[in-house]
């Protein structure tokens, strides 16, 4: 089993269609988890339904766009670093201004309600977002990276320590 994984991460990074494709299914995770607390399971109706699908498929479609304008995709195991981070950030506030002054035109009836349910889809989002990064960089490091332990080691009459075996 962890052979397969190292030859499946052996070229140190995850395919980019499948980062948008991960980092679009979180967005629409924490759109339609959104709702759910919003309105509860019980409170679904046609109307709430059709509004919510499209307001989703609005933050999806205008994140994507600013997903790979910003390049949030590229190398999540190699440099997931603060300024990958920092880019995602961007992308999804420019997304979110994007997506909220489209569906402030759109849908003219929900402006006053539509920006509180805006701000708690994106600091779900933001959150879900850094930790995807965080679990997928630790999971790969602790998979695929050759741990290196100083051992002490007794050289013909001295002791040589902080020798690295790895």
């Amino acid at each position: 089993m962890n052979r397969i994984i190292n030859n499946f991460l052996s070229n140190r990074f995850l395919s980019r269609f499948a980062i948008l494709f991960l980092d679009i299914l979180i967005v629409s995770f924490s759109c339609f988890t959104v709702f759910l607390i919003r309105v509860g399971s019980t409170g679904f109706t046609q109307d709430i339904v059709v509004n919510a699908v499209k307001l989703s498929a609005l933050i999806m479609c205008s994140n994507a766009i600013f997903f790979i304008l910003f390049r949030t995709m590229r190398g999540i195991l190699r440099f997931s670093t603060f300024r990958d981070l920092l880019q995602v950030v961007y992308a999804l506030t420019f997304g979110y201004v994007l997506a909220l002054i489209l569906a402030n035109t759109i849908f003219s009836q929900y402006v006053d309600s539509t920006f509180p349910r805006f701000f708690t889809i994106y600091v779900v989002n933001i959150c879900l977002m850094f930790g995807f990064r965080i679990v997928v960089k630790e999971t790969y490091e602790s998979l695929v990276k050759v741990r290196e332990d100083n051992i002490n080691v007794f050289v013909y009459g001295t002791k040589a320590t902080g020798i690295s075996l790895a």
